[in-house]
């Protein structure tokens, strides 16, 4: 009885939140500038803290680069041995253990997809793929939104997916997981439509699994969408994803440990427990943010997220979910040398900047007291 009223609780929450186009704009005043002094006073921590992070981080690097060998590089010789015709468990466990990288637990070790893709038909083929990828994100987040905003912001987004998906064209995208299982994820994240898009988005759901496994509370977030929702056909194809992803991932845990020898070095756990400034000085090292001082790219790095909770709708909410839950998730366990992890959520979150100054305008009429009328339709748009 007190889980069905809790979901019933849920399922009105989620019902509400899907029919305001403008969410912000229903808030009480007192509420309002809540947002906006805790809006500020973040914005003016992100500048500070990731300028001092930057500079750390900065050392680091360097001195791991001192070293000679990095992951590109490990990735790179294992690609040579595999396209020799060698197994790749025993290629990847091999270079491993040559260069002191851990082999336990199995996660250590990616998963084949790329290495095997880039010895069939290259890393000039995986970057066609992420770049046919990428333009793929810009047609579809165009019409993504629907409704909810002005051609002028959807011609903006489609220009910030571009700027922040820009990596798509580097030459080596094929040795990074993390890259191309975000260019997945973003695509996965556009195409979703309740009556026929989850289908397609589904399908590129899976291929980013296959990449990365990381990619996996994704789809846990989708299920809880779907149960809420009581999309049974979308719960079930997520059920198939699913066991079908536990199977690869059951036989890649099993090849790892078939190759796996006495002396071999266990991972150090993840227990980084570095806060958000890991997040944040992250998006600013591996993004367009980069060509930016510090300061800037640490508010930069922070806005995108007040844009996404201003959108409203589905799309707004589960974005939202998705971008502070993987946040959260880095923020806790990521050690200083998992910054890559944020890679996963570009170029989708970054793009969020574009629907900064449409959430603005909307507190401002939340403290002119001009509220948002409810339009029931718009529960069914995306």
């Amino acid at each position: 009885m007190v889980l069905h009223r809790m979901m019933d609780g849920l399922r009105g929450l989620l019902s509400g939140w899907n029919s305001l186009a403008h969410p912000l704009r229903n808030l009480p005043r007192w509420a309002v500038l809540l947002v906006l002094a805790v809006a500020a006073g973040s914005l003016a921590w992100s500048a500070i803290t990731v300028t001092e992070f930057h500079a750390q981080q900065r050392v680091m690097q360097t001195k791991a680069a001192k070293s000679g060998y990095g992951d590109l590089r490990l990735y790179e010789d294992i690609l040579k041995r595999v396209k020799a015709g060698e197994n790749y468990y025993s290629a990847a466990l091999d270079q491993q253990r040559k260069h002191n990288y851990p082999t336990s637990p199995f996660v250590t070790v990616r998963q084949p997809t790329l290495a095997l893709g880039a010895a069939w038909f290259g890393l000039p083929g995986w970057r066609a793929i992420a770049i046919g990828v990428l333009f793929a994100n810009i047609l579809v987040w165009m019409g993504a939104l629907g409704r909810r905003v002005t051609i002028l912001e959807k011609v903006a987004m489609a220009m910030a997916i571009f700027i922040f998906g820009i990596v798509a064209f580097y030459a080596r995208i094929g040795l990074i997981h993390e890259m191309i299982a975000g260019l997945f994820l973003s695509l996965a994240l556009g195409l979703y439509r309740p009556r026929f898009g989850w289908v397609l988005s589904l399908i590129v759901l899976s291929a980013a699994l296959a990449v990365r496994e990381m990619v996996l509370p994704f789809l846990l977030l989708w299920a809880v969408f779907a149960v809420l929702e009581r999309r049974w056909r979308e719960l079930a194809g997520m059920g198939i994803v699913l066991v079908l992803f536990t199977i690869g991932m059951v036989l890649h845990a099993q090849e790892v440990m078939a190759y796996r020898l006495p002396g071999d070095l266990p991972s150090p756990g993840w227990n980084g427990a570095l806060g958000p400034k890991l997040v944040l000085t992250s998006l600013t090292q591996l993004s367009f943010l980069l060509t930016l001082p510090p300061a800037w790219g640490g508010v930069l790095a922070l806005l995108p997220i007040l844009g996404w909770i201003g959108l409203g709708g589905r799309i707004g909410l589960f974005s939202t979910l998705w971008f502070l839950g993987m946040a959260l998730a880095m923020s806790l366990f990521a050690r200083p040398n998992n910054f890559y992890w944020v890679v996963l959520l570009l170029p989708a979150y970054l793009t969020g900047i574009v629907l900064v100054p449409r959430a603005l305008y909307d507190l401002v009429l939340a403290l002119l007291g001009r509220r948002e009328v409810r339009e029931p339709a718009l529960e069914k748009a995306p």
